[in-house]
């Protein structure tokens, strides 16, 4: 499926960056009752920022529409260059690149320009400061808002790369006409995208069950026997009875696409009468479309490659341009709530104190997605050593007590009395216990209890974080562990990016691990990681000291 034009990209990107200014602005008046006359002038020239890119030929896009957000330098020259509160808005020609889908090189190009421009203007024209209050608002309010801007660019584009369909509407007619159907599927069996339609008797849906259930009971072994092959060798054959009509078969085809993904073609077994009744031409069509149908799939996922790349080398290369500005931002309102200068009023003391949280809340969402985006691109390494995981189960508990004691909740742990000593990344292990406590007392209420069980099973280690909390809904267990995905509930009540769980899951993975989660809405939730990362036998390990 193409992907929309860049004209449609740089309408919604100009229609979100007007209502995240209004946001700000507004948030201004309503804390401060004023603005000066400078941070008013600034604020225009960011609105008008986009607009040259709305009348300029969408071929033009690239260089002229990305060349007219750096009109937004002059605003971070208004209000005090490369140290003000708008010095981040540099970084807009990037974050518009992104909603773009192209033109990376050239956001980078304009932003660099910017900056240097922001740096002569300063010097240049000197700068007024405004209450140090607003100038930390107006920092932490920008950086937010271009963040939520690229997030949200990122996020439709790797939505819209999981949508692609597999075949034009024409070869999707044809293949329903021969009763072919062409599937692709992922590593664990989860259909993703269907074209075609299924021959007699076979039920499948994009999502609604694994594909070997299409089979009868007696068959689905053989059915994923030839997915393992498949992934494995990069081929393989199979047939079966299809559940709802056990008097016929069905034959299937795989191929390998790409790690973790096949493409699968599912035809009845009669599909050979003709060559029978001598219809070769026939065949030959069939085989035709068949052959497009699976260079169309090829091609949706390089491109769906294509994006995941650009998107996780984008985000890796900007983790220093994002975490600066954060720590000094989170550095100046720890300095104002300490009083560290002299005495401020009661107010700016605590909005000081909510910028220094929501900052510090910020920096764990970047940190997230920043690992993520590792993982994607297989750019994250473990290093595995020897460790008692007990320990660090001990540590991470002392981490949550304040919060648990703030929280009305009860966290405890059950451990061995001995070592358990593992062989894995210390550092994975430790987020992924981290991500599951936090997780855990997030979505229980006061009174609850959160337990955090150790223990070595099928020469392996199982570590349980169970909780009391909200639960989760069983339309919503199969969505988490999926990047960006939320259960209802938690989009209702928290915030955060969604990747909490998917950290958990690609840890596990990288230590040849799973991990599982079972809930009860209204009753609490357990989330298992059982990973074989024990270092030797559980009776060759010495006792714990006293």
């Amino acid at each position: 499926m193409p992907k929309a034009s860049n004209a449609v990209g740089w309408g919604r990107f100009a229609f979100f960056w007007w209502v995240g200014l209004a946001l700000i602005l507004g948030g201004v008046l309503v804390a401060f009752g004023h603005v000066s006359g400078e941070i008013l002038a600034a604020f225009l020239v960011a609105a008008f920022a986009p607009v040259p890119g709305l009348v300029v030929p969408e071929n033009r896009l690239e260089t002229f529409g990305l060349a007219s957000l750096s009109l937004c330098a002059i605003s971070v020259v208004l209000t005090g260059g490369v140290v003000g509160p708008f010095a981040v808005l540099c970084f807009a020609p990037v974050v518009a690149a992104v909603w773009l889908e192209s033109g990376l090189a050239s956001g980078l190009a304009f932003s660099v320009a910017s900056l240097g421009f922001a740096l002569l203007g300063a010097v240049a024209f000197p700068y007024a400061s405004p209450e140090q209050g607003l100038r930390l608002v107006l920092a932490f309010s920008s950086l937010l808002g271009l963040l939520v801007l690229a997030a949200a660019g990122l996020t439709g584009r790797s939505r819209a790369g999981r949508s692609l369909p597999l075949a034009s509407d024409n070869l999707t007619a044809a293949l329903a006409k021969s009763e072919i159907l062409i599937a692709h599927i992922d590593k664990h069996g989860e259909v993703l995208a269907l074209s075609g339609a299924p021959p007699s008797g076979m039920r499948l849906a994009v999502g609604d069950q694994p594909f070997c259930l299409a089979a009868v009971e007696a068959h689905r072994g053989s059915l994923k026997a030839a997915l393992t092959e498949a992934l494995d060798h990069g081929m393989a054959q199979a047939r079966f009875t299809p559940q709802g009509e056990p008097t016929g078969d069905v034959e299937l085809w795989l191929k390998r696409a790409s790690e973790g993904r096949v493409i699968a073609l599912f035809s009845a077994s009669d599909a050979k009468s003709i060559l029978a009744s001598g219809d070769a031409a026939g065949l030959n069509d069939q085989i035709v479309s068949l052959t497009r149908a699976r260079a169309q799939a090829e091609e949706a996922r390089e491109a769906t490659d294509r994006t995941l790349r650009t998107r996780s080398k984008f985000l890796a290369d900007m983790s220093h341009e994002l975490r600066t500005p954060l720590n000094a931002i989170m550095g100046f309102s720890d300095i104002m709530r300490t009083r560290l200068f002299g005495d401020l009023s009661d107010k700016y003391t605590e909005y000081a104190e909510l910028i220094h949280e929501s900052g510090a809340h910020l920096l764990d969402l970047i940190n997230d997605v920043l690992d993520m985006s590792k993982i994607e691109a297989e750019r994250f390494v473990i290093h595995p050593r020897d460790f008692d995981a007990c320990d660090v189960v001990a540590s991470a508990l002392r981490l949550f007590q304040l919060q648990a004691h703030e929280a009305g909740v009860r966290l405890h742990s059950l451990t061995p009395s001995h070592p358990l000593i593992v062989h894995a990344d210390e550092r994975a292990f430790k987020q992924i216990l981290l991500n599951l406590i936090s997780n855990a007392l997030k979505f229980t209420p006061r009174g609850g209890a959160v337990t955090v069980t150790l223990e070595s099973a099928a020469g392996g280690l199982e570590l349980v974080v169970a909780d009391t909390g909200i639960g989760i809904a069983q339309d919503d267990l199969a969505r988490l562990g999926k990047p960006f995905e939320q259960a209802k509930n938690a989009l209702t009540q928290n915030g955060g990016t969604g990747l909490g769980l998917s950290l958990v899951q690609a840890f596990a993975q990288m230590h040849g691990g799973e991990m599982s989660i079972e809930s009860q809405l209204g009753e609490g939730t357990a989330v298992t990681v059982r990973m074989p990362v024990l270092a030797k036998p559980l009776a060759e390990q010495a006792p714990r000291a006293s």
